[in-house]
């Protein structure tokens, strides 16, 4: 399992709401991507402050935990919306 604030820290010259070329002009008016996070309900809870800690994606804008059948594991969603410069 990695460890998300290892991963972030590790690739800190490539913010998430920056793509590696540093540049979004390839991006259309209205882009996004789909965040999924599975896990136990404490370790989601975890990535969930992480993230809106890192300012990514606030708490606010997760799905409510949805417990998976025969599984002691939750999923959640959120949706991260890019807007193109042009």
């Amino acid at each position: 399992m990695v460890d998300i604030m290892s991963f972030i820290d590790s690739n800190a010259s490539n913010p998430p709401h920056q793509p590696p070329g540093g540049s979004t002009d390839h991006l259309a008016d209205d882009e996004s991507v789909r965040i999924t996070l599975t896990g136990s309900r404490r370790a989601v809870k975890r990535a969930i402050n992480d993230l809106h800690r890192l300012k990514y994606v606030r708490g606010s804008e997760w799905s409510r935990l949805i417990a998976l059948q025969n599984s002691k594991e939750v999923i959640t969603v959120a949706i991260r919306r890019f807007l193109g410069q042009g």
